[in-house]
């Protein structure tokens, strides 16, 4: 056995490629010429990238495992870690010196700057080309074309064609597969937090306030931390804790329900939702699936929501209350938890609180709705919740508001902030009596999970029509949109959309189309233009 053999074969065992051939294999002549290849192209491959112990090799730092080199951002941000996160250490602790809630509030998020941000793609801008349009969309345009050439040229009327429905769903509000245009609603969240002109922190937060929760929010924040394998009492009173945990001395939160052959249905199924049996037998049964995957499944979330409101009647489960007063809404029943002078849980019915509402959105306003005059705190994300609350309480008298303060605890981490919903809705009736009880009409209007949106319109643009000059039509219009009984102006809500696509002088939609589809292909000449073209 020669020496070359020996060190081949403890090579082969040190980094895991041991074969299993005897020592004697390793000097035969095809694995010898086998080997040298092998060895010829790895250094090769080695030589592509740079050597960090070459006596040439660059002083700036050098990733051991690529190779790469460091860019100048990636070397000062590695270098300095330990200086930044000292002077970031100090500065936490005079921010807390000068105020002691500090340790409750968010930490700035750090930008990391090391190779693995580095070497991350960053998503280019598509070029013009990739944003031309579809052969479809040319093929629909040429035929457009071709209609109004022979419209200017024939008696084809053109109008007519356009009156009625060419398509099977119309352009205007889905797609061509018959999906709802969608927008990003939340746009018009920001549009209203905006007009604030008294904003609230959490040091301004009223001492004693009641706190209103969305059981859907509360829910998806503690799945989506709660490991496979835990048992769903050990969630459930995880879910207790954070509703206790409030400085509150009152607490509602309000579940979702889901129901079969619901409006909610086309929403969920493109949110990837898929109903399937599902049963909770007993408190020690384990989670055995991924939180992401239970969210979608409303059986579960039925079956959860029934499940806490029998766990939380356990006498074990009063230290956690701390006297404080829980209401758990879900499914037209609502039960308040108390802990008595014995340390009992006392659980009864109250008969105000008792809707049955599908969307946990309109519960949570019926809530508050049934409450007595004071602050309101209501933790949600969704800009339906805060929609919603704007329309109920802007209906009510100026006096009747002045009773109530009502804050909307909104985001996530670091974007969580807080909403003066009682201050938008002064905002709003200043600038344009009647708006706030003509918002939920108009949200429905212009889209919403459950209604599509006009195509290319978003939130902000129709509503700045509705705050201009003359737009009291449209508030009345949008008002009696989000009443129950009522009868709803056609002809003001054919002026709104012509309005919208920038068709003032018509209140026709049919007409407005006409002009519009005018503008887009634009007049053709009399002349033919194929009979100059030289062949």
């Amino acid at each position: 056995m020669t020496q070359r053999a020996m060190a081949v074969t403890e090579l082969h065992s040190f980094v895991g490629l041991d074969y299993g051939d005897n020592s004697s294999a390793q000097s035969r002549p095809s694995r010898t010429e086998r080997d040298n290849k092998q060895m010829t192209a790895l250094s090769s491959k080695m030589d592509q990238f740079c050597n960090p112990f070459a006596r040439d090799a660059p002083t700036t730092l050098v990733n051991v495992a690529t190779g790469q080199q460091a860019t100048q951002a990636t070397e000062s941000y590695l270098l300095g870690t330990l200086k930044r996160g000292q002077e970031l250490r100090d500065q936490f602790h005079q921010e807390w010196e000068g105020n002691t809630n500090r340790f409750l509030q968010p930490v700035k998020r750090t930008r990391v700057e090391n190779f693995a941000n580095q070497n991350a793609r960053s998503k280019a801008k598509r070029p013009a080309s990739q944003n031309a349009r579809s052969n479809a969309e040319s093929l629909r345009d040429m035929f457009v074309r071709m209609m109004v050439v022979v419209s200017q040229n024939t008696s084809f009327d053109l109008r007519y064609v356009i009156s009625h429905p060419i398509t099977t769903y119309p352009l205007s509000l889905a797609h061509c597969d018959g999906a709802h245009v969608k927008i990003d609603k939340s746009a018009l969240l920001k549009k209203l937090e905006s007009l604030q002109t008294e904003a609230i922190t959490e040091d301004s937060l009223p001492r004693e306030f009641t706190l209103v929760y969305d059981g859907g929010l509360l829910l998806h924040s503690i799945l989506a931390r709660t490991n496979i394998g835990a048992s769903f009492a050990s969630m459930a009173r995880t879910m207790l804790s954070v509703l206790c945990a409030a400085r509150a001395s009152e607490v509602h939160v309000c579940l979702d329900k889901y129901v079969e052959n619901s409006i909610k249905d086309s929403e969920r199924r493109l949110r990837g939702a898929f109903d399937s049996v599902y049963v909770i037998s007993g408190l020690d049964q384990k989670i055995r699936q991924h939180g992401k995957k239970l969210l979608t499944n409303g059986t579960f979330k039925n079956e959860f929501a029934m499940f806490l409101l029998k766990k939380w009647r356990k006498d074990h489960y009063s230290h956690i209350f701390s006297g404080k007063v829980l209401y758990a809404s879900y499914g037209g029943e609502c039960l308040r938890y108390a802990t008595d002078d014995q340390g009992f849980i006392t659980v009864t019915q109250p008969a105000h609180f008792q809707g049955d509402h599908e969307e946990a959105d309109t519960l949570i306003v019926f809530h508050i709705a049934n409450l007595l005059p004071g602050n309101v705190v209501v933790r949600a994300s969704d800009t339906d919740v805060l929609i919603i609350l704007i329309g109920v309480i802007g209906q009510q008298r100026r006096e009747v508001r002045s009773t109530r303060n009502i804050i909307m605890d909104c985001g996530m981490a670091n974007s969580r902030r807080y909403i003066n919903v009682m201050n938008i809705i002064t905002v709003l009736e200043e600038r344009t009596p009647g708006l706030p009880s003509a918002l939920p009409g108009y949200h429905a209007f212009t889209g919403s999970d459950f209604t599509s949106a006009f195509y290319r319109q978003g939130k902000i643009k129709p509503l700045e029509l509705i705050q201009k000059e003359g737009g009291e039509s449209f508030v009345e219009f949008f008002i009696s949109l989000g009443e129950i009984h009522s009868d709803v102006d056609a002809d003001v809500a054919s002026e709104f959309v012509c309005s919208m696509y920038g068709q003032k002088k018509t209140r026709d939609v049919n007409e407005a189309r006409y002009n519009k589809l005018m503008q887009m292909t634009g007049r053709f000449d009399q002349v033919k233009p194929c009979s100059l073209v030289v062949t």
